[in-house]
This record gives C-alpha cells, structure tokens and sequence, in this order.
C-alpha cells in the first residue's frame, strides 16, 4: 500500500464530531470545509482551504466576508455535492469527514451524501466515514479486517477474492452479477488485502474502521 504523503488528495470537513486520525491533518493537502465545517478550521487549520455553504448552520452576520463559495439557501442540490464537484478528476482519493452525526435524525443528509458520492463518477474512492467507502469501477486492493459488505445502486458484476499471499476471505466470487440494493454481498467477513473488481461503483462498508488514513492508504488501484 502507498504512503499516504506519496498521494493528491482531498479533504470535505463538516460540522460534526471528526473520525480520521490526527495523522492525516499533518500532510499538507487541500480542505473545503463546508458550512458549519468552519468550527474546525482552528484544530485542522490549512493555507489550502476553501469555505463553501448556504451559512444556513454557521448563521455568520457577514458571510461574503467568510465564504469563498457562499451558495443560495434555496437550491436544489446541497452544499456537500458542490464541494465534491468542485473536486479535480486527478487526485488519488477524497475523504468527507464529520457528516456522520452522533443521533439518528438527520437520515435525509446521510442517504444524500452516499448517493451524491455515488453518482458524483469520480475515478477514485471517496471515504465517507471510517466505515464507508465507495469505490469507482476498476480493480482494487483493500486492506479490510472484519465483517463488511458491498453495496450497488445499479447492475453490474463484482469479482471478490482473497490476496494469496497477505489476505483471507470468507466469501469470493468471480463476475457475479451484483443487484441494486440486494443484501446478497452482505455480512462477508476477511482479513488482509482483498481484490476488488467492479463494473460499476460499489459501496464498501465495514464493522471495523478500516477507512481511517494513517500512515498508509487501506487501499490501492491495480492494474
């Protein structure tokens, strides 16, 4: 797996409680931080920042003063997909923290923000959470360890096996075919690097956090 400060990438910031490692706030790399995501720009300060949003959570008095991006409040797409789009198509990964709030009354905002990460088509993973990851088309290796589960929105075929030399599986598969929604890939259970090969964008989510970033990337394109 790459060392994470051999790699481009993103950071979007929200307004709740952060789930990546004070690690991944030391390498120098470009951060949206998306309206009320603000209140955490003095812990994971950045020169590479941009603030984006409807001031609709920070309710500054002069926003244009704050908002590099400052949106409409009546809209009809959320201020978390403008920041992904704003996003280049050359990095090797973007991660969205803090938009996973520690009560259940917000489900609008999560199921929005999988499936704008979904249907954003970005060519590479977009880690939502330390549990969730979506990864585009292509193959892949995937550091995992635990239960965890693949997810589709539409139809397609996923291939799903052990590494020979450094991963277990509890369940492969070769070009299954992959429904949307089904709970078929449900409740499968691995260790070490897994291969991942899909032909459409698969959502990856896990019991252990296999997506916080240290020091190295829990994932890898290949070839």
């Amino acid at each position: 797996m790459k060392n994470v400060n051999e790699t481009s990438f993103c950071g979007l910031i929200g307004p709740y409680a952060l789930s990546q490692k004070p690690h991944i706030q030391k390498i120098p790399h470009p951060k949206i931080f998306i309206d009320g995501g603000f209140r955490h720009r003095s812990r994971i300060s950045s020169s590479l920042s941009l603030l984006i949003g409807d001031n609709d959570s920070l309710k500054l008095k002069n926003p244009k003063k704050y908002f590099d991006y400052l949106l409409p409040q009546e809209k009809d797409f959320s201020d978390f997909s403008f920041a992904l789009n704003l996003c280049p198509n050359d990095l090797d990964f973007v991660y969205a923290d803090g938009f996973f709030p520690n009560n259940e009354k917000r489900f609008d905002h999560l199921l929005s923000l999988i499936g704008e990460s979904y249907w954003a088509n970005k060519p590479y993973p977009t880690i939502l959470h330390a549990h969730l990851a979506i990864f585009p088309v292509g193959k892949w290796h995937i550091l995992i360890q635990g239960i965890f589960g693949l997810t589709a929105f539409q139809e397609g075929n996923v291939s799903l096996r052990s590494n020979d030399i450094a991963g277990k599986i509890k369940y492969s598969c070769h070009q299954q075919k992959i429904l949307p929604m089904s709970s078929r890939y449900l409740g499968n259970e691995g260790s070490g690097v897994l291969e991942l090969e899909c032909s459409v964008p698969i959502i990856l989510s896990t019991h252990s956090k296999s997506f916080v970033i240290g020091q190295k990337l829990p994932f890898l394109k290949y070839f």
